[in-house]
C-alpha cells in the first residue's frame, strides 16, 4: 500500500485510540470533561462536591453574594445575603424588608402599638394609639383627645372657642354671670 493511501486509515485509528474527555476533567482545548474527582476550574474543589465544576468562583465555603447563583455550593441561592428572604415573609431586604428576621414585620404588614416598625415606612406605630399624629408630643395613648389637631392635648390651655370645650363662651368673663351655650 502506497504512503499516501496509509495516511487516511493512521488518521482514523489515531482518532480511535485518543483518549476520551467528559464534562468534568479539562483537556488541552479548555473544554471539561466528566471525572468526579478532577478539579476542572482549579478551585480547590472537584467536580463531585464543587456544584459548578466549570466556574472557580462557586465553591462549597465561598462567601455567597445576592446574585441569584449558589456560590458556596450549599444547595440554596443568595442565603445569608439581602437578597434572600431570612424570615419567609415574602419580602427580602433589597425588596425593603426593615427587620429579615422577623415574619410579621415587612412592606405592608400591619402597624401595631409595639415601639416597632411593623411596616417598614420608618414610621415607628404610625396610625395606632401610641403615635403622635399631629407632632404636639402627645398621643391619643397618652392623653390626646384629638390628635389631629396640634393644639389640643393636655394641658393646652383652652380657647373661648375651641371645638374640644363642652362649652362655648358666649358672653362676659367666667364667675361674672356670663352666660354658656352647650357646644
Amino acid at each position: 500500500m502506497p504512503a499516501s493511501r496509509f495516511w487516511p486509515w493512521f488518521l482514523v485509528l489515531a482518532a480511535a485510540c485518543a483518549p476520551s474527555f467528559g464534562s468534568g476533567d479539562k483537556t488541552d482545548d479548555g473544554s471539561v470533561g466528566d471525572d468526579p474527582a478532577r478539579d476542572a476550574d482549579g478551585d480547590g474543589f472537584a467536580a463531585d462536591v464543587d456544584c459548578d465544576d466549570g466556574t472557580p468562583d462557586i465553591a462549597p465555603g465561598v462567601e455567597e453574594r445576592p446574585n441569584g447563583v449558589d456560590d458556596d455550593c450549599d444547595g440554596v441561592v443568595d442565603d445569608g445575603t439581602v437578597a434572600f428572604d431570612d424570615d419567609g415573609d415574602g419580602f427580602t431586604e433589597q425588596e425593603g424588608d426593615c427587620d429579615d428576621a422577623a415574619f410579621e414585620v415587612s412592606p405592608g404588614s400591619d402597624e401595631v402599638p409595639n415601639d416597632r416598625d411593623d411596616d417598614c415606612n420608618d414610621l415607628v406605630d404610625d396610625g395606632t394609639i401610641r403615635f403622635d399624629d399631629d407632632g404636639d408630643g402627645w398621643s391619643e395613648e397618652d392623653g390626646d383627645c384629638d390628635d389631629t389637631r396640634e393644639g389640643t392635648r393636655p394641658g393646652a390651655a383652652e380657647a373661648a372657642n375651641d371645638r374640644t370645650s363642652p362649652f362655648i363662651r358666649t358672653s362676659g368673663t367666667v364667675g361674672s354671670g356670663s352666660k354658656r351655650a352647650r357646644s
